[in-house]
């Protein structure tokens, strides 16, 4: 996974949180009833006290505010990739998804109620492949996302899982649906990966890391990631078909950044290879991940 990591900075977040609400206006998507309609508010709140030189991090503690702005951010980051794309009847339903759900991220439960961020991951693949020039197909029912590169047909099954013993069967489940793709499919220019949100595994509770610098969040996150990839080895080896090529992971932080005493969102997302894939395989894997860099990069702001 490159050092890179894209930055969203709360003092951009709210203007940028209300066009993404603009949005979902443009699109016919009720939101305001919904968690994104008090997040709203819950932002408002926190801008008045930032202009009102109210530390910032005292308020929102207050407030409860880490896991809207958090997801605030899942948001803005949809509506920066994909806004505009002509995708409107094939994103209207995966968006209306996406703001239901219950407020606090700590209480969705995968039986009932996570159906909502389930969502908003693929929102968030979509989005980053989406921004970086790969089109997006309009396939419904094929697989959690569908994109071409060149000749090459990219399928994604998106998983979420609830806590650590659930990585594997995550792992197994894309497989598996993943398989049965390439069956339907028949043809060999199709190439796949499994995508985890390792987010909610690695903080369940959505809590804010504090007093902590930039270099540091990014240190973080990658010895998160790379404790993942150790612990889930033989996970990542019992995928056998070679049309499935990797594992893109997604990890976060949201932190107060100790140097500039600013409230940030910094995530990561990148692409750990299966070994054994054919040269084309590898090909698509580099092409994939150099997609996503660019994505996050285009996607940081400071």
């Amino acid at each position: 996974m490159p050092e890179e990591a894209a930055r969203i900075v709360y003092s951009n977040l709210t203007s940028e949180l209300q066009a993404a609400t603009q949005w979902l206006d443009r699109l016919g998507i009720a939101y305001s009833a919904t968690r994104f309609g008090r997040y709203t508010k819950t932002l408002n709140e926190l801008e008045a006290a930032r202009l009102a030189g109210i530390d910032l991090f005292d308020t929102a503690s207050e407030l409860c505010a880490f896991a809207p702005l958090f997801e605030a951010n899942e948001l803005v980051t949809i509506h920066q990739g994909l806004a505009g794309k002509r995708l409107d009847a094939y994103l209207r339903p995966k968006l209306k998804e996406l703001v239901s759900g219950p407020d606090s991220y700590v209480d969705e439960n995968a039986s009932s109620s996570n159906k909502a961020r389930n969502a908003g991951f693929e929102l968030a693949v979509i989005a980053s492949l989406a921004t970086a020039g790969l089109s997006i197909r309009q396939d419904g029912g094929v697989a959690d996302v569908v994109a071409q590169l060149g000749s090459t047909t990219v399928i994604v099954e998106c998983k979420r899982p609830q806590s650590e013993a659930g990585i594997h069967r995550a792992i197994t489940d894309a497989r598996h649906q993943l398989a049965k793709r390439y069956r339907e499919a028949r043809r060999s220019s199709t190439t796949g990966f499994i995508a985890l949100d390792l987010i909610k595994v690695s903080n369940p509770n959505l809590s804010v890391t504090s007093d902590i610098r930039r270099r540091e969040v990014v240190s973080l996150i990658r010895q998160r990631k790379e404790s993942v990839v150790k612990m889930y080895a033989n996970s990542w080896n019992s995928v056998q078909e070679e049309q499935t090529a990797g594992v893109l992971l997604r990890l976060s932080v949201l932190a107060w950044i100790k140097e500039d005493r600013t409230m940030s969102w910094i995530y990561k997302s990148g692409i750990t290879p299966f070994v054994g894939r054919s040269e084309t395989q590898v090909g698509v894997v580099r092409a994939v991940q150099h997609a996503v860099d660019r994505a996050v990069m285009s996607g940081a702001s400071s």
